[in-house]
């Protein structure tokens, strides 16, 4: 659909259609990651996506390469990108920015369940400067742009600040408008300071992996870190765009799906960002301790990180 609707503003060169029909594929799924979440100006947006797409091209070494620049091509990339972002080409992006919307929320949550994943995982956290909020930036140069650690510091202060107000009141806020990035920042202050907190467990605590069983099985990962009667839950969402509902805003419907306990699990769960308790279904089916709701998990954040209440 999106080539057909571009096909007019592609040049003929050597016998061929520039951008071909890989640069073309290369630079929608390209445009749907570095689309942004908040106001930037599309002339910007153009410039930058510009340099990138010479900068790939020449390292697929198809048309053109950086020992032997074929500039006419390398032109006609960029010209290209600057005709589809431009007001002529407004039935494209008609067409482009309600399917990115709906890609954006499904990679905002994979991006928590990568964050919460890599500092509770056996195994050393590592954050590059500047990711603490939504990094929509290419490789190099673009990602060498400067870091705005005074707005980091800012939304800092005023989290905590809100969170000792309303804590409820702040997770409703930092759900509903995720794309501040907000919710990425909270949960790396959360996440990282109860590390800090229980460097043992997550430094040497036992790894167990967890079943899942239910209609939506397949979606979740569930994993607990556990070290002298001490124990972490964590959940995190996969496939999420396979079962989201249709009916509200893409949100899942986790149905019965449950996630199993071993035994002598703690019966009580807290919530590290959120602060509600969750307590264990008991499972006479299994040989398990029990069970509990991959929704009441998911019930107030997109990702789950609980500890046990003794």
């Amino acid at each position: 659909m999106w080539a057909k609707l571009n096909a007019k503003h592609k040049e003929q060169l050597d016998g061929g259609e520039t951008p071909d029909r890989n640069e073309e594929y290369f630079l929608y799924q390209t445009l749907i990651g570095v689309w942004p979440l908040e106001g930037e100006s599309c002339d910007k947006l153009v410039e930058r996506l510009q340099v990138y797409l010479v900068k790939a091209t020449r390292e697929a070494m198809v048309h053109t390469r950086w020992t032997r620049p074929n500039q006419p091509h390398e032109e006609a990339l960029q010209r290209f990108v600057a005709r589809i972002l431009s007001p002529a080409a407004e039935d494209f992006l008609r067409e482009f920015r309600p399917f990115q919307r709906e890609i954006s929320y499904y990679g905002m949550v994979n991006s928590l369940s990568q964050m919460v994943l890599k500092i509770v995982a056996p195994g050393v956290p590592d954050f590059y400067q500047g990711s603490e909020l939504w990094d929509l930036r290419l490789v190099d140069p673009d990602n060498r742009a400067p870091v705005d650690f005074e707005r980091r510091i800012a939304s800092l202060r005023q989290l905590v600040q809100d969170e000792a107000k309303n804590p409820a009141a702040l997770i409703r806020s930092l759900v509903e408008q995720w794309h501040d990035g907000r919710i990425k920042l909270f949960l790396l202050q959360k996440a990282i300071r109860f590390r800090r907190e229980n460097a043992s467990l997550l430094q040497e605590g036992d790894f167990l992996p967890l079943e899942t069983r239910g209609e939506c099985r397949q979606n979740v990962v569930c994993f607990i870190r556990r070290q002298n009667g001490q124990q972490i839950l964590v959940a995190v969402p996969r496939w999420l765009s396979r079962i989201a509902s249709s009916t509200d805003h893409g949100k899942p419907d986790w149905h019965n799906t449950e996630v199993l306990l071993p035994e002598k699990s703690s019966h009580r769960w807290q919530s590290i960002l959120c602060g509600h308790e969750v307590t264990i279904h008991e499972n006479v089916r299994t040989q398990s301790e029990g069970s509990l709701g991959i929704a009441d998990l998911f019930a107030h954040f997109p990702v789950a990180l609980f500890c046990s209440v003794v």
